[in-house]
C-alpha cells in the first residue's frame, strides 16, 4: 500500500498487488476521508489586525474537525501574540494570522540613546514602527521631526550607533 502524506481530510491510497519477484500484477486506487478532531483557538468576536490575543477576551478553544483546514493551526503557548491580519467571528486562528507581540509599539515614547566611542547622548523619541528585541525600528525626534533607525535594546530603549 502506498499512502503518501496522510493528513486530515480526503486522502488517496494505492493498493499494489505484487507477485513473487516484485512483479506488479494490479494497482487499485482508493479514497478515504480521515477525520481528526482537536481543540483549536476560535475568535470570539471579529478581530482586527494588530489586536493582542488573550484567551480571556479574544478567543476560546473549541473542539473542531481538522478535515478541510489548510495550513497550520495556531497553538497558543507562553508569550504574548497579536494578529497580523483580521479574523472573523467563529474562524479558526491560524499560524499565518499571528506574530509575536513587539517590545515597542508604534506611537510609544522611548529613550533614544546615541553611543559613540567617547560620547553618549540620551533623549526622548517616538516610535514610528514596531520592533522586537534586537530588531531595527524607526524613531522620530519630536523636536526636529527627523527620523532615525535604531536597534531595540529593551522595552524602553532604542540604540543608535
Amino acid at each position: 500500500m502506498d499512502a503518501g502524506d496522510v493528513s486530515p481530510g480526503k486522502n488517496i491510497f494505492r493498493f499494489v498487488v505484487a507477485a513473487a519477484g516484485d512483479k506488479v500484477l494490479r494497482t487499485v486506487q482508493a479514497e478515504a476521508v480521515i477525520d481528526q478532531w482537536a481543540r483549536v483557538p476560535v475568535a470570539v468576536r471579529p478581530l482586527n489586525p494588530k489586536a493582542e490575543l488573550s484567551p480571556q477576551v479574544t478567543y476560546v478553544l473549541e473542539r473542531r474537525s481538522l478535515a478541510g483546514i489548510r495550513g497550520r493551526v495556531f497553538e497558543p503557548g507562553n508569550g504574548l501574540w497579536r494578529l497580523r491580519r483580521g479574523v472573523g467571528q467563529g474562524q479558526i486562528i491560524m499560524v499565518d494570522d499571528v506574530e509575536p507581540m513587539p517590545l515597542i509599539q508604534r506611537g510609544e515614547q522611548v529613550r533614544l540613546v546615541y553611543q559613540g566611542r567617547s560620547l553618549r547622548l540620551t533623549m526622548t523619541a517616538q516610535a514610528v514602527t514596531d520592533g522586537a528585541a534586537g530588531g531595527k525600528i524607526t524613531v522620530r525626534n519630536p523636536g526636529s521631526t527627523r527620523e532615525v533607525v535604531g536597534i531595540v535594546r529593551d522595552k524602553n530603549t532604542v540604540v543608535v550607533r
